[in-house]
């Protein structure tokens, strides 16, 4: 699992040093010694990677959002809406993003309908980083969605299917 937004980043990047520091008291407290920092920091990432697999999958499992009568998931990807985490997904009425439980800022759940959309557009290709998707709807609010590249791509493809 690589990091797929500057949340992302910043999370990974505090594991490791709680996991560094863990390890680091674990040698120091059990050992009577102190841990080199070498083997601090491999133990720590292994620390990191770790948490990735297992909270990675915890954070999107049971994600949905509630469909309408009649309403069906279609297609779903690990998105951020600005610097919340969450999912976005496209059912056959209407695009969804629900943020995961593993927010520090406030909950998000939007969901626009298809005919509300008003433009689609890509931006941010630098090297695979900033892939952003920017949705404008009939109010003039463009949301600012950020996935993965190869993600990125799909999920124009299919909305542009489905919104005029």
């Amino acid at each position: 699992m690589t990091p797929k937004s500057t949340t992302d980043i910043i999370l990974y990047t505090v594991m490791l040093f709680v996991g560094v520091w863990i390890i680091d008291w674990i040698f120091t407290t059990l050992f009577g010694g102190e841990s080199t920092s070498l083997v601090a920091i491999a133990i720590g990432v292994i620390f990191v990677r770790f948490t990735q697999s297992y909270f990675g999958k915890k954070l999107n499992q049971n994600n949905h959002p509630d469909l309408h009568e009649n309403e069906q998931f279609e297609y779903a990807t690990p998105a951020n809406l600005s610097s919340v985490g969450g999912k976005l997904f496209l059912t056959n009425q209407q695009l969804m993003f629900k943020a995961h439980k593993f927010n520090l800022q406030k909950k998000k759940h939007i969901s626009i309908p298809y005919s509300d959309i008003v433009s689609i557009n890509a931006s941010g290709t630098l090297n695979r980083l900033l892939n952003k998707i920017n949705i404008t709807d009939k109010s003039g609010h463009t949301y600012r969605f950020i996935i993965t590249s190869g993600e990125r791509d799909k999920f124009i493809t299919l909305l542009h299917a489905k919104a005029p």
